[in-house]
């Protein structure tokens, strides 16, 4: 990292040419105050721009070697001592003081750097790089003179107030200043180079033309100096003078021999021309010119006031009469016009110069001006082809003229043009048609904004103060139209155009405006007509002109009138007997007679005569008759031909009259009108003249067929001028409708589906040549095609719009197959023309995806052309259509670099404009591919852009020899050309190809291995974040590039987080020269940058929160993905100041929202913004800032509470929860942090207002939204609608609604600028709550605030009145929120002392809901119903659940709720039961014909909630909500959707793969198990059929056939649906079996259930201990058993219907019992039984055998260590309990316990009283001892653990069909099996006694001693029976067991808090008195 105080410094940042951009006008991201800043600093060496660096001194070299300097602004920088070595090269070989060197060096490092390929320089190499640096640097320091002389005479300069402060300590005198840049110039050219430089000719040749460069531009300086400090005196004129004569203006150099190159050449030229330019403004011509008087010449402000210098300069200038020196001879040829009349008498000191005056001017005017001298001729070639007029030549030649084609070098030349219209007759200079010509190239030529400013100047001054400076025009006009072309091209080149390119014209401003009118006016009341009479219209019977000699008039002269009225050419109608002049003399009787009539006429009538005339004359060529002269009456009509007109060259007068009409016309709409209105053709009898759309149609018509069947070149110039003018005439939509039908009807210039047309013949003619201003100019054509056609969309008619877009297809298609695929390839005499060509073609490609939004599809407008565009570059994509874009793209930065080398700037930067095209067309047609159904694909664009383009250029480097597309765009992005957008559209063309790339399905390239150099890439990149001056909007985009490759780049994304690969180096090799440079260049890592960005947040926030939110958004994306990057992130996730910068951010107020509805539009740095644009956008910035940074903090607590989950060591609360737990601190912080979340600004009306007006009257502006993802658009003006779009769209419509429509256009992007910000502010703290809330919910403090912040923000949320689509989603996204907070608070009691005041905050909160369950304006009801994808209603569902368990929670306190607040609970449940309900039965209905995955996750809400709003806990009668139910027939809706419903999911396989169950299903049964669980609506279940519903469920038949088993083959490692579905209808049966005392539903529903399924039913109970025991089938086990538990207690076996099966029960249940106390006897057995059906229950069977080796089976009972077993055992006693019971029902117990011995059941004693206990056979007597006795082992075991018994309830994966263990429900198990056994045991002893004594045993057995049963007799049966019983071998050991338990079970009970008494006492006093009686 850079030390901080060299942060603190802009000498580092701001090199010399920074600063002369920004006093140029470059002021982004500067202030005024900054720019003051900067030139005071540097004002020493502004002072000294000649020599400013100094030169080598002891002193300075003693600062360098102390290590420390202090720098011009004061602060100070360490000197490495690795650097001096560099500093005392650069010193040494560039002469520089040593100080002054490091600054440089360190300057340069800074912002240019070697490059990245040098590892370990030598001094050589580093010079090589650092000198041109350093030149560049010497001349940027002249340079900012410059602008700071402009700007000091320039009030209206933002640099003016700049310039004024600073001047006087740079130039403190002006006049000294420039002597003295005269004598260092003079020193200059006679300064030797250095003999170590002489010794290399590359380098000798180098210094000389950087020497040459600092001359010329210190003779910028010196211009600018004189220009703007008016300074003339004689002395100083002298001075300069003499320099510049004795250095023959520049060319006399001391290395001339080193600048013979072409190069060199042209810099001498470019002296020599800078030279006249001063020595004239010296001599202040225009001041003489503009005198009224000779007298008033004579000031102290001119030279003419120093007569004692005057005649020393006049030797000086007559000295050389070269004409290299004629503009300095013609400039005092006007001093002596203005001295010659001087008085000699009155000024004695003028007589040595006055006497002499006169002659001496005559004498050099009439030199100059002969045509051999070449005055005009060398004026002309300077005008255009120097770089001082010409930009495009400086561009072109690389000049260093800092401004070329300034106005002030146009008015030094256009005052010598004045000059000779004023000192001589214009009409008798020898050279007139070189004075046109200069004239021409004078105003004609250049750029179109300065020839627009001499024209307007000429125009506005000179032609209305100076009647001899409008003589040309007079000499030109009384030749026309005899001569056309001189009046028409001085016209066209005084319209302020400038010049003519290619066959377009800029859009000029308003000086062009101007120009034109003037023009226009002017030549529309021509007050003459030139005609030429011969002598058989003057002679003979028919003559139509008579001679008349008028002495009065002309003394002796000749004058002529017409005889008859006549028409003229152009319509006007000459009367009889009009006058006119004589122009020629005439010799001879039969010469022609020239005349002028005066005769005020129209020039444009002429001009179109002349068109109309070219069309019939070559109309008859082609066979047509032509049409001669017609006399209707007593009016004769004249032709062209007839009034003398020269028609030689025929294409020129065309072309010369064609472009005059475009040069008027173009861009400038009133005047089109005006003209073309003026233009309209007379009718005459029933033959209509042609008006000028026609006539140029036809022309260019006529010229595409001519030159097909003529041999020779065509007329290129005709072509492309009249394809000009149709251009032009396009944006006047009135004549745009001529124009199109025209080229419907015409093949010849587009082609057709079957012919080509004439224009690939003359594309080809052109290949010849190289020259294509045809190709250009027809491209130019469909380009305003397109215009006009989108412009046009609004005003359209319907028969027009199919007719455009047939035009415009088959022009875009003849533009790709004539010219784009082949383009490449053609011969070019100018290269710039290819570039023009191919950017053209791509804007106008780019621009058709760009007004045409996916959005219009098939049925849009202009449909037919995207769909070809988008076929040809997409969908049926080739290599001919792909390749001349990926190609250009690739070799772009090789050909920049050869351009560079060849000094062809002009053509490098119409390069970049053409990448600038491609980059953007690739950009947009990805964009496309992303929404289109080609978005999986991998198309031939992203192909060809992955995959290598052979070089142009032979390289010795294999690896160069192929580029890599991606490589050369990332390389564009460091690409320096100001004002250029190609880094910008590099960035973007890499972030679309990323994207589209991640959409496909096929494995993705990786970017990152198409960059040859991956680590420098990113670190330059890098380097353009850090940097604060860089282009603003550049740093965003790659901001937002660099976040992009982090979400869908994983290796890239990498690179930019950590700065390097991550390649580990156990030696440490390198490590210190890493580190160097990181410090030296700053940590290329892109997470350093953003931390580096944060730690001066404060500033940003303020300044530019854009840049803020991008930084933000980088380091979110970074923060999802932080598992991947947690080594390189920990280092920040440890930095508390980075966690204090993120949550300041985070918790800072954005203030209240600006307002948005617009009002007015601003330019703003040549862009339209509304009124409101940077106030809405840096609110919007702000929000999403602070959105983007609780995100990250959210994503970090998400991280660390994942790692502590995972982890058995529990750490300290993250950094991030720490830095915002301020934010909680009390119930108003947390109110006003979540009230500023749900805050959003969206207004539906102005929307709805839009919309309307929108589809009223522009309905084609509904498709032109923004097709950017919402991420990755700018907030503000531009946010959805393209303002720019929609201005073209109506620019051309005159409805008055237009400008309200873009004001309103303005309004909603502002709007949903802070509606989207809003929403993303409400998601993050959605998000932060859901993922904190386990931290949060430890606090009893932040618990009570979330409620009271739930509390406060419902009540705002339901008050909303706001609708629309857009209010839905912020409405969902603030409910989100609102279940955030509400989670917070969770289900957790409340604390005693609070509790009154929770209760009410919830009952409050709980009204709320209500409001919002009832809202009229967001009806959850309707969002339930709803297709779209805001479904709000899913999280008011959560919310009621959330309400409806907190209320039982709350309810559970003692007097927890009064009246009132049980009254709002109620009425808040019952409407939202009211709504579940109805949302029940919609659902189902739905369901019913439709398999929809939404439906499904409906249920899965609304089940859940119906479960809980209908607990009998509620204060809420269930009578209220089973009436609901009644009325809407919901059971039977849900029993019919479960019999049509695939409860398997077999049916849809892929789905059932997908989502692990089948729809529907799962949510049917959980309904009706609910409804079961109530006894009330259990009895509505059974009578709706529930049994009949579920005896046709459509697995019915495997479930007969007991074939339903826990898993199935096509879902493997998953359990069955099948089984889970059959399992909760077993639940159901049993709960409704139990709920029913209805016989009837018993006997004949429940039993045929079990009959019916008796299979399936009877596999669950012959389960043996020997046979594996799985998870699912031991649920299913304690359904089945539970069913028949259920059945046993509402009838007996004594019912006719029921007892058969319950003996059958009984009998199996017998058998279970002895396998299930195996189970639980057996530890180590039973746990080898468990089998995982699924993962999760794989993962954890193995988790918990690990060192599984216990010797009981209380051992298994440790949830901390084996979860699993300790579940597993809890249930085995739930299932032995449950089968126990059911037994003893079965057997009548009770009635044991409780009758006389003659009322026990003797028949159901089905325990034999033997203590034999065998696995596999009926249960016996020994097995209920030792089954109770497992179970007092367990019950003793949990009562005595105080660890087990505290111990919370361990949790298991919710996907285990198991419930956890829980020490106080598996204490209850315990003692229940312990007191149902013992009870079980003791009453079927006794019944096995009594029946033994009374002789009423069923069986006449006894056991031996293997415990088999044998037959006996009476004697020996009672014997044995009764006697082992009564003897003690059974009765003393259950006695003992029933002694033991007493303790045990009355511990447990009192662990429980059960108030009952045991049974234990009973059982032993009945064992006593009925077993052991006699014993």
């Amino acid at each position: 990292m850079a030390e901080d105080d060299e942060l603190t410094s802009h000498i580092w940042d701001i090199t010399y040419h920074n600063l002369h951009q920004i006093l140029a006008g470059d002021l982004e991201g500067h202030s005024l105050e900054d720019v003051a800043k900067y030139v005071r600093q540097r004002s020493a060496k502004l002072m000294n721009c000649v020599d400013p660096f100094g030169t080598p001194s002891s002193a300075s070299r003693s600062k360098v070697e102390s290590g420390s300097i202090t720098l011009e602004d004061g602060f100070k920088t360490e000197v490495p001592s690795e650097s001096r070595q560099v500093v005392w090269a650069i010193s040494r070989m560039l002469g520089l003081d040593e100080v002054d060197a490091f600054i440089l060096w360190k300057i340069f490092l800074r912002n240019r750097g070697l490059p990245s390929d040098v590892d370990t320089p030598t001094d050589e190499e580093i010079l090589d790089h650092f000198i041109p640096f350093y030149f560049e640097e010497r001349l940027s320091i002249l340079r900012c003179i410059i602008p700071l002389l402009r700007a000091h005479n320039d009030p209206e300069s933002p640099l003016h107030d700049l310039a004024k402060d600073n001047f006087s300590k740079i130039i403190p005198k002006p006049r000294d200043f420039a002597s003295t840049f005269a004598k260092q110039y003079l020193r200059r050219t006679m300064q030797p180079l250095p003999d170590s430089v002489l010794r290399n000719p590359r380098s000798a040749s180098r210094y000389a033309k950087q020497s040459v460069k600092e001359q010329l531009v210190m003779l910028e300086v010196l211009f600018w100096t004189v220009s703007e400090c008016s300074l003339h005196d004689g002395s100083l004129t002298e001075e300069i003078f003499k320099v510049g004569y004795n250095t023959n203006l520049g060319l006399s150099q001391e290395n001339a021999s080193l600048l013979l190159d072409e190069e060199g050449v042209r810099l001498l030229k470019d002296m020599e021309t800078l030279w006249t330019l001063i020595l004239v403004e010296l001599l202040q011509i225009d001041q003489l010119l503009s005198r009224d008087s000779v007298e008033t010449t004579v000031d102290s402000s001119l030279l003419v006031s120093f007569p004692e210098y005057l005649t020393r300069t006049q030797d000086l200038i007559i000295s050389n009469v070269t004409p290299r020196h004629g503009c300095v001879l013609l400039a005092w040829a006007c001093v002596l016009a203005h001295l010659s009349d001087l008085d000699v008498h009155e000024r004695p000191a003028y007589e040595p110069i006055i006497s002499l005056a006169y002659d001496r001017f005559r004498q050099i005017s009439a030199y100059i001006l002969q045509p051999e001298f070449g005055l005009f001729q060398s004026m002309q070639t300077t005008l255009v082809t120097s770089p001082l007029f010409v930009t495009a030549a400086a561009l072109a030649t690389g000049s260093p003229i800092t401004y070329p084609n300034t106005v002030d070098f146009r008015f030094i030349y256009k005052t010598l043009i004045m000059g000779v219209t004023q000192l001589v007759q214009v009409e008798f200079i020898p050279d007139f048609e070189g004075l046109v010509e200069v004239w021409i190239s004078l105003f004609g030529t250049g750029e179109d904004t300065v020839a627009a400013r001499v024209c307007r100047n000429y125009w506005g001054y000179d032609w209305k103060v100076f009647a001899a400076r409008r003589v040309i025009f007079d000499v030109a006009r009384s030749r026309f139209p005899v001569h056309f072309r001189p009046l028409v091209r001085l016209l066209r080149a005084t319209a302020g155009t400038g010049s003519i390119h290619s066959g377009t014209l800029p859009v000029g401003e308003d000086d062009r405006k101007l120009c034109g009118a003037y023009v226009y006016h002017y030549f529309l009341r021509l007050p003459t007509f030139t005609q030429v009479i011969p002598v058989s219209a003057r002679t003979g019977a028919g003559a139509l002109y008579e001679a008349l000699i008028d002495a009065e008039l002309y003394t002796g002269g000749v004058m002529y009138r017409n005889i008859r009225p006549i028409r003229l050419p152009g319509g006007s109608l000459l009367p009889r007997n009009s006058s006119s002049r004589l122009l020629s003399t005439v010799t001879e009787p039969t010469d022609p007679v020239v005349v002028e009539w005066e005769h005020e006429h129209s020039g444009w009538n002429v001009v179109l005569e002349v068109l109309r005339d070219y069309l019939k004359r070559s109309e008859v060529l082609q066979g047509s008759m032509r049409r001669r002269v017609s006399q209707r009456g007593t009016e004769v009509t004249l032709t062209l031909e007839d009034t003398g007109m020269e028609l030689t060259n025929d294409e020129e007068i065309i072309t010369d009259a064609l472009d005059l009409v475009r040069t008027i016309i173009h861009g400038n709409s009133d005047l089109m009108t005006e003209l073309m209105s003026g233009l309209e053709p007379e009718s005459s009898g029933t033959i209509q003249a042609p008006d000028l759309v026609e006539v140029t149609t036809r022309i260019l018509e006529d010229a595409l067929s001519r030159s097909t069947y003529t041999k020779g070149p065509p007329p290129s110039r005709l072509i492309t001028s009249a394809v000009a003018v149709l251009t032009a005439l396009l944006t006047l939509p009135v004549y745009a409708y001529r124009v199109w039908p025209f080229l419907r009807s015409t093949s010849l210039i587009f082609g057709s589906e079957t012919h080509e047309g004439f224009t690939p013949a003359l594309l080809a003619a052109e290949r010849l040549t190289g020259n294509y201003d045809m190709t250009l100019s027809l491209i130019g054509l469909v380009r305003a095609l397109f215009d006009q056609a989108i412009s046009s969309l609004l005003t359209s008619d319907p028969v027009m719009q199919p007719l455009k877009e047939i035009v415009l297809l088959r022009a875009v298609k003849f533009l790709h197959r004539e010219i784009w695929t082949e383009h490449s390839a053609w011969k070019y005499t100018k290269l710039s023309d290819r570039f023009d060509i191919g950017r053209k073609i791509t804007s106008l490609f780019g621009d058709i995806l760009r007004n045409c939004p996916p959005a219009t599809g098939s049925n849009g407008a202009f449909s037919g052309v995207i769909e070809f565009v988008m076929d040809v570059f997409l969908f049926r994509a080739t290599t001919a259509t792909v390749n001349p874009l990926v190609h250009a793209i690739s070799t772009g930065d090789e050909l920049l670099d050869t351009l560079a080398r060849s000094r062809r700037h002009s053509d490098s930067v119409r390069l970049v404009r053409l990448l600038e095209a491609h980059t953007r067309l690739a950009r947009l047609i990805l964009d496309r591919k992303r929404t289109s159904t080609f978005a999986a694909k991998l198309s031939h664009l992203e192909q060809a852009l992955c995959a290598g383009v052979v070089s142009e250029a032979a390289s010795l480097d294999a690896r160069r020899s192929k580029l890599d597309p991606i490589d050369v765009v990332a390389s564009y992005i460091q690409y320096r050309l100001s004002g250029s957008p190609l880094p910008l559209e590099s960035v973007r063309l890499l972030s679309a190809l990323c994207r589209s790339l991640s959409l496909c399905q096929v494995s993705p390239p990786s970017i990152v291995a198409h960059l040859a150099d991956s680590e420098a890439t990113a670190a330059a990149l890098v380097r353009i974040l850090r940097h604060p001056w860089d282009d603003l909007n550049l740093r965003n985009t790659i901001w937002h590039f660099i976040t992009l490759t982090v979400d869908v780049q994983p290796a890239l994304g990498s690179l930019f987080v950590r700065g390097k690969f991550y390649i580990p180096d156990d030696k440490g090799k390198g490590k210190e020269e890493v580190k160097e440079r990181d410090e030296e260049f700053g940590d290329p890592s892109a997470v350093k940058a953003a931390c580096e960005a944060l730690s001066h947040w404060e500033g940003l926030w303020e300044s530019n929160p854009h840049l803020l939110a991008s930084v933000l958004g980088f380091l979110e994306v970074v923060w999802r993905h932080a598992l991947e990057h947690r080594s390189a992130l920990e280092s920040t996730r440890t930095d508390a100041r980075f966690w204090t910068s993120v949550a300041g951010i985070g918790g800072i107020e954005v203030g209240p929202g600006p307002e948005w509805v617009t009002k007015a539009v601003f330019e703003v740095d040549g862009q339209l913004h509304s009124d409101w644009h940077v106030a809405v956008s840096d609110h919007a910035y702000k929000t999403r800032a602070k959105a983007h940074a609780i995100q990250v903090l959210a994503l970090d607590i998400e991280l660390s509470l994942a790692a502590n989950h995972n982890s058995d060591v529990k750490v300290s609360k993250p950094r991030s929860y720490v830095a915002i737990e301020r934010y909680f601190a009390s119930t108003e912080d947390l109110v006003d942090h979540i009230s500023e979340a749900i805050a959003n600004y969206y207004d539906p009306e102005c929307h709805k207002k839009l919309a309307a007006n929108i589809q009223h009257a522009f309905p084609a502006l509904a498709a032109l939204q923004s097709s950017e993802d919402t991420e990755y658009r700018e907030f503000g003006d531009d946010y959805v609608f393209p303002t720019e779009l929609v201005r073209e769209r109506v620019q051309y419509t005159d409805d008055v609604d237009a400008e309200d429509i873009r004001h309103q256009v303005y309004t909603v992007n502002l709007n949903l600028s802070l509606a989207d910000a809003g929403v993303a502010l409400t998601r993050s703290w959605k998000r932060l709550l859901q993922i904190a809330s386990p931290l949060l919910r430890a606090d009893e403090v932040v618990r009570q605030s979330a409620l009271g912040a739930a509390e406060s923000v419902s009540g705002d949320i339901a008050a909303e009145s706001r609708v629309g689509s857009a209010m839905a989603v912020i409405h969902a996204e603030r409910l989100a929120l609102l279940l955030g907070i509400m989670e917070v608070s969770w289900f957790l009691p409340p604390s005693p002392s609070s509790a009154a005041k929770e209760i009410g905050l919830f009952v409050a909160l709980t009204a709320h809901v209500q409001d919002l369950i009832t809202s009229e304006f967001f009806p959850p009801a309707a969002a339930l119903r709803s297709d779209r994808a805001t479904r709000f209603h899913r999280v008011i569902i959560q919310i009621i659940y959330f309400c409806s368990r907190k209320a039982r929670i709350y309810g559970r306190q003692p007097k927890a709720y009064n009246a009132e607040q049980r009254l709002m609970i109620s009425s808040a449940v019952t409407e939202a039961l009211r709504f579940i309900i109805e949302g029940l039965r919609d659902t189902f209905d739905l369901a019913m014909t439709t398999t929809d995955i939404e439906l499904d996750k409906d249920m899965e809400l609304l089940v859940p909630t119906f479960e809980q709003c209908t607990r009998p806990d509620l204060p809420l009668a269930p009578s209220t909500w089973l009436a609901r139910c009644h009325e809407i027939d919901i059971i039977r809706a849900s029993l019919e959707l479960l019999v049509r419903t695939d409860v398997t999911g077999l049916n849809d396989l892929s789905l059932l793969r997908n989502r692990r169950s089948p729809l529907y299903a799962r949510h049917i049964l959980f309904f009706h198990l609910t409804l079961a669980r109530l006894p009330s609506s259990a009895e509505r279940l059974a009578n709706g059929g529930v049994v009949a519903a579920y005896a046709n469920v459509n697995f019915r038949a495997a479930l007969s056939a007991g074939m339903v088993e826990p898993s199935i083959s096509e879902l493997p490692g998953e359990r069955s649906p099948t089984h889970k579905a059959w399992c909760t209808m077993l639940a159901v049966i049993t709960s409704v079996t139990g709920a029913m005392a209805n016989s009837h539903f018993i006997d004949e529903e429940v039993m045929g259930f079990i009959h019916l399924f008796g299979a399936q039913i009877t596999q669950s109970l012959t389960w043996r201990v020997g046979e594996p025991l799985t998870l699912p089938f031991l649920e299913e086990l304690g359904h089945v058993v539970a069913l028949f538990n259920a059945l046993a207690s509402c009838t007996s076996t004594r019912n006719e219907w029921t007892g058969p099966t319950l003996r059958t029960y009984a009998q199996r249940a017998s058998e279970l019992l002895q396998d299930l106390n195996y189970a639980l006897t057996h530890p180590n057995h039973l746990a080898s039984l468990l089998e995982a059906v699924t993962a999760e229950e794989r993962v954890q069977i193995e988790k918990d055998a690990r060192n599984l080796s216990v010797d009981f089976s209380t051992q298994l009972i440790e949830p901390s260590k084996r979860p699993l077993l300790a579940a597993l055992v809890q249930k085995l006693l739930f299932v032995t309990r449950d089968l126990i019971a059911s037994l003893m029902i079965i057997t009548e117990a009770e009635t044991v316990l409780t009758c006389d011995a003659p009322d026990w059941p003797a028949e159901e004693a089905l325990v034999p009283p033997i203590t034999k206990i065998s696995p596999g056979e009926p249960a016996s007597t020994g097995t209920l001892l030792e089954l109770g006795t497992c179970a007092m082992d367990i019950l003793r075991h949990l009562s005595n653990d105080p660890l087990i018994a505290a111990a919370a309830k361990q949790t298991l994966s919710p996907l285990l069909p198991l419930p956890a263990f829980s020490a106080k429900a598996t204490i209850l198990a315990a003692s229940q099996v312990l007191e149902t056994t013992l009870t079980y045991a003791v009453t079927q002893v006794a019944i096995w006694v009594e029946a033994a004594d009374h002789r009423e045993s069923p069986r006449q057995l006894e056991f031996d001693d293997g415990g088999h049963e044998r037959e006996v007799g009476e004697q020996r049966r009672r014997t044995s029976i009764g006697g082992r019983v009564r003897r003690g071998e059974i009765a003393v050991d259950l006695k003992t067991l029933l002694t033991k338990s007493k303790p045990v079970i009355e511990k447990a009970r009192q662990q429980l808090k059960l108030e009952s008494e045991s049974i234990i006492l009973l059982l032993i006093g009945f064992l006593e008195k009925r077993v052991l009686v006699d014993a």
